[in-house]
Order: C-alpha cells, then structure tokens, then sequence
C-alpha cells in the first residue's frame, strides 16, 4: 500500500505541475478583464486541449496502477478487496468457463490469477487503445470495474463536462468541414474548469489510496 500511495501522489503531482505549466504558457498573461476574444481565442483553446489530454492521461495511468495493484496482491500476497470483486465480474462470459477447462490439480488460487490477469490485461487495452477522453461515462467505464465510485461534486462534475466539450469543440473546429462561430470561454472561466477538475481527480486518487487491499 505505501508505494500504491507513493505511486499516485508522484502522478498527482505531475499533473499539478503540468497543468502550472499550461495556465503559465497560455493564461497567464491574460489578466485584463476587458481584454477581447479575439486577444484570448487562441491561448484558450490551447490551455483547454492540453488540460483535458493531462486530466486523460492521469485517470488512465490511475485504472492501470489500480490493476497492477490487485493482481499483485493477490498474485504475491494472495490479499483481495472489493476491487479485485469488481474485477473478476467485469465483462464475464459464463459460456467460456467449460469443464474441459478443470482438472483435478485446479486450485481456486490459480483460477482467480488467471482471472484477475485475463481482466486486467482487456482493461488495460481498452483504457490504452483509443484516446477516449475524460467524459463521465468513459471514467466509469475505467473504474467502475476496479470498485472506484467517481466523486459526486456538482460544480466539479459540470467544470468537467465544460472541458470535455471545449475540449472536443475546439480539437474538432478546426478539421470540419462547415465553418462555424467558435464560442470561446474567458480565460478566468477556464482556469476554473481546470481547478475544478483537478480537485475532481485529487478526489479519485485519494479514493484509489485508501481502498482497502486487505481482507484477510
């Protein structure tokens, strides 16, 4: 648990220094507040794309440190929590459980490992191979299957939505094919989003920290 906890608090404060660096780059210079959209447009947009693939890269990192965290205790230790549960009933197939699968010398240990590795290895290629986001139905898609309950704040929950969408707008305006009014947040409003999504992440890693590994 001390290097799970370890672990997290160095990718935490990764993405603390990393989005520092973003507001710096691009938010930093912008303090008047009757400076024009069009003085901003640019530097906003940046600052909401770069965030958004941060907080992105931090839940995904997060899943994957959580499932090396139950294979290996239970794997090493053989310790199991709620989370390894969670795990073990993530997208099972009763059909591929077939009896010529057993044999005498089967035992339960070996079973869940393979289980627990088989899991692991679906969710870690699934949280890997495709750039999803931070949206909330990808987040629990993530942690759900690690017995992870995503934090309920309301105002940081909408800041992540606002992000994801400027995020996905301004990632996207840009390629289409209609040319369009870009509708761009202050850089004061941004700075929010991100602070709040930040707190939101500083939620689920403590969460992640103090889940409980051992059982017996």
């Amino acid at each position: 648990m001390p290097q799970l906890r370890d672990d997290i608090n160095v990718a935490l404060k990764s993405l603390e220094d990393r989005l520092l660096d973003v507001e710096i780059k691009f938010i930093s210079m912008h303090t008047s507040p009757t400076e024009p959209a069009s003085a901003y447009a640019l530097d906003v947009q940046s600052y909401a794309v770069l965030s958004h693939a941060a907080f992105e890269e931090f839940a995904e990192s997060l899943c994957l440190r959580m499932l090396e965290e139950i294979e290996d205790r239970w794997t090493i230790h053989r310790q199991f929590s709620h989370a390894t549960l969670c795990l073990l009933h993530f997208d099972i197939d009763a059909t591929s459980h077939s009896i010529d699968r057993w044999t005498d010398s089967t035992r339960y240990y070996y079973y869940i490992k393979d289980e627990i590795h088989t899991r692991k290895g679906k969710l870690s290629k699934y949280a890997l191979q495709d750039n999803h986001g931070v949206g909330i139905k990808y987040l629990h898609s993530l942690f759900l299957p690690v017995g992870l309950d995503l934090p309920q704040d309301v105002n940081e929950k909408n800041s992540l939505e606002q992000l994801v969408k400027m995020r996905g707008f301004y990632a996207h305006a840009h390629t289409s094919s209609r040319p369009h009014a870009v509708t761009v947040a202050s850089p004061q409003d941004a700075v929010t989003y991100v602070n709040d999504v930040l707190s939101y992440m500083n939620k689920m890693a403590r969460k992640a920290i103090t889940m409980s590994y051992y059982l017996w």
